[in-house]
């Protein structure tokens, strides 16, 4: 699911504008400092550990290291969970029920995976 997000109307200092967001949903009580704080520091470390995560995956795929693929995955879908990049953590799960399919569902299912989260990586660089 997708939220969007209104611009503030009120031009406080220091304040925080948000815009629609297309790929993460913000926490519904991102205004407060604190929870604003933890919330950047969280997509931030998100993408320190995933920036490159789509490589690896396509590497293990070459490899048919399925396993991996699948445990990375995982990994994967409860990060995206915990910054609000639903649609990330959905596709990360089909991602790892895909290796069990012909190879050509597992190539679709990359494609599309990595699209997913290239779009995740733009949206908190211009978050962040």
């Amino acid at each position: 699911m997708l939220t969007e997000l209104k611009s503030s109307q009120e031009k406080n200092a220091g304040a925080i504008q948000l815009t629609k967001f297309e790929f993460l949903t913000l926490p519904e009580d991102f205004r407060d400092g604190e929870i604003s704080e933890r919330y950047l520091l969280m997509v931030q470390n998100f993408m320190k550990s995933h920036s490159v995560t789509s490589k690896i995956i396509r590497s293990m795929a070459e490899k048919e290291n399925f396993k991996e693929i699948n445990e990375l995955a995982n990994t994967l879908y409860i990060a995206a969970n915990e910054i609000g990049a639903l649609r990330l953590a959905s596709i990360s799960s089909d991602l790892a029920l895909s290796t069990s399919l012909p190879k050509e569902v597992l190539e679709e299912a990359l494609e599309i995976f990595d699209i997913e989260i290239k779009n995740v990586l733009k949206e908190i660089q211009h978050l962040v």
